[in-house]
């Protein structure tokens, strides 16, 4: 994690806490001191997440990011990426094939069928 810090230009004086907030956001600082290749299918998609989130990006492309979890990890990784938007005004491009995932997260949906645009536009309130 250190490294994906030092590989988005996250200042050296902020990186342990952005590093120890990334994992504590994805439930994995209790964990952080062991080996990545001892982990869980499901543990190591959410260090992907934590390692895409130690930067605060304003725009964080997702492609199928709760692929591989139980549905209360999925909870909890779209719960720290609304929080994320709503503090840091983050733009969240996602790709998924959970409609309901889509209905509750997204403002603005498109439907794609073999890699065309079939249907595109706000999502009614």
């Amino acid at each position: 994690m250190e490294w994906f810090a030092r590989l988005y230009g996250v200042p050296r004086a902020e990186r342990p806490v952005r590093v120890d907030a990334a994992l504590a956001a994805m439930q994995l600082l209790d964990v952080a001191h062991r080996l990545a290749a001892t982990y869980s299918g499901g543990m190591v998609r959410r260090l992907e997440l934590a390692q895409a989130l130690v930067n605060r990006p304003s725009l964080l492309m997702l492609d199928e990011p709760t692929v591989g979890l139980d549905p209360i990890a999925r909870d909890s990784v779209w719960a720290q990426v609304r929080n994320l938007q709503d503090e840091y005004g983050m733009t969240v491009l996602l790709t998924t094939h959970y409609m309901e995932e889509a209905d509750s997260l997204c403002d603005r949906v498109a439907l794609m069928h073999r890699a065309s645009c079939v249907r595109s536009g706000r999502r009614p309130s």
